[in-house]
């Protein structure tokens, strides 16, 4: 029995849709196109001490590995490619050293968990793959930067590397302590959530074999302090008002055992009844604010437009306080906000500078959606409205509007989309093989 600690890279949640498709978007219609195989799960018990499930991972023989030799000037290496997998959490050497694809998943755990225990873990494995000789495993890359004001060179592919010193060690990777791989993430509102990481291989550098796994069986324990009564959330947390965090809860592998564990509890009176949505703009776009606060309440979700300034019933003039009242219109009213709106451009709401991935003075929103400072995980969604006008403001309004009374009704609408993702043609470099096309990589 072991904890399951370790240090965690980045996390990025993926907030809501707000203003394009309307607070409340219409149910998705489920998509006919063919996908490939994902992880299978077949939960064993989920419940308010732990969790045990089988984990299937995918026939390698239908998605598997695609085998792309790469020449970088060092040798040759062949790279593991299954859907849905990352590859940046298994290697502490980082960029360069021996990529291993891993699955990760979110485990709610009850309130006051300090830990969960891997009480077993057996992997379950395919034919190995031994690498010819002088044959590598593809090593971690940089990735390209989304947004930068620097050099367009930084938007393209960043360098091949390729770091030797892991590839000379006989200790595998990951090591067989950390085939599994558990992490406090924070809280989401006020559900506790955990990342479970399974790698589905294991590479040795020194013999050059490569242990492909086709699952695992897991026993997990939450570790609580005594006296803990195991619930995850009081009932009250799931009132209708805010009936989308549920969405968000329903991605835990073991959001069974939320549902079964409640701490019942009686609605309690607050300082305010509070609004779903809150309008944040400055007093000269509140025509506009109006506007799309008016619509908002038709369609049945309670809104509110403050203004910022000083004096009382304003938002503030800093980031500092605009944040401030936001997280005590959440922490102090009896409908909590889901969400909130930014109605102006920068210079007039300012945004907060963070640092991420080495780069620093990065402009986020992402303080407003934060009920606290203990983690980074969003409470609520924010989203912005970059205007500089009442004209401008007013324009985006309308067409919000117009387009939520009048949504698309052909189901093709509904049915297709379009996807930019990672693809490159034609690289000399890569071999062809029976998966993919001579000169590219692909990424599900």
């Amino acid at each position: 029995m072991r904890p399951a600690t370790r240090r965690f890279g980045t996390l990025t949640l993926i907030a809501l849709a707000l203003v394009a498709g309307g607070v409340f978007a219409r149910p998705p219609v489920p998509v006919s196109a063919a996908r490939p195989p994902n992880l299978q799960i077949q939960t064993v018990r989920a419940d308010a001490t732990g969790y045990s499930a089988e984990f299937t991972f995918p026939d390698p023989v239908q998605v598997a590995h695609v085998e792309q030799l790469v020449t970088g000037g060092s040798g040759e290496f062949i790279r593991l490619v299954l859907p849905d997998t990352d590859s940046d959490n298994y290697n502490p050497n980082g960029v360069g050293s021996p990529e291993i694809p891993f699955y990760r998943r979110i485990i709610a755990a009850p309130r006051e968990t300090r830990d969960i225990t891997i009480n077993s873990s057996t992997p379950t494995e395919r034919e190995p793959i031994d690498l010819p000789q002088g044959t590598l495993l593809y090593p971690i890359q940089d990735q390209a930067v989304d947004q930068s004001e620097i050099n367009p060179k930084d938007f393209a592919d960043p360098p091949f590397q390729w770091n030797p010193t892991p590839y000379r060690t006989d200790v595998p990777v990951p090591t067989d302590d950390d085939l599994i791989q558990i992490t406090r993430l924070g809280t989401v509102r006020d559900l506790e959530m955990f990342a479970l990481d399974m790698a589905v291989a294991q590479y040795n550098p020194a013999t050059g074999r490569v242990r492909v796994f086709s699952g695992v069986t897991l026993d997990l324990s939450f570790n609580l302090p005594n006296g803990s009564d195991g619930t995850f959330l009081d009932t009250p947390m799931l009132n209708p008002f805010e009936d989308q965090v549920k969405n968000i809860y329903a991605g835990a592998i073991n959001y069974s055992a939320v549902l079964s564990n409640l701490k019942v509890q009686a609605f309690k009176p607050q300082l305010c009844y509070g609004s779903e949505f809150l309008i944040i703009t400055p007093p000269e776009f509140r025509a506009a604010a109006d506007t799309l606060r008016t619509w908002k309440v038709q369609k049945g979700i309670s809104t509110v437009v403050v203004e910022t300034g000083s004096g009382v019933g304003k938002a503030g003039t800093t980031k500092e306080q605009i944040r401030d009242y936001i997280r005590n219109r959440y922490n102090t009213c009896g409908v909590r906000l889901s969400y909130v709106l930014l109605l102006a451009d920068v210079d007039r709401i300012a945004p907060f500078m963070r640092t991420a991935d080495g780069k620093s003075n990065l402009a986020s929103d992402l303080d407003y959606s934060l009920k606290n400072d203990v983690d980074i995980l969003p409470d609520l969604a924010v989203g912005r409205i970059s205007v500089d006008t009442l004209a401008q403001a007013q324009t985006v309004v309308d067409k919000i509007v117009a387009y939520e009374k009048n949504p698309p009704f052909a189901p093709a609408f509904y049915r297709n989309a379009s996807i930019a993702s990672f693809f490159q043609c034609c690289r000399t470099d890569i071999a062809n093989s029976t998966t993919t096309n001579r000169g590219t990589d692909m990424r599900w």
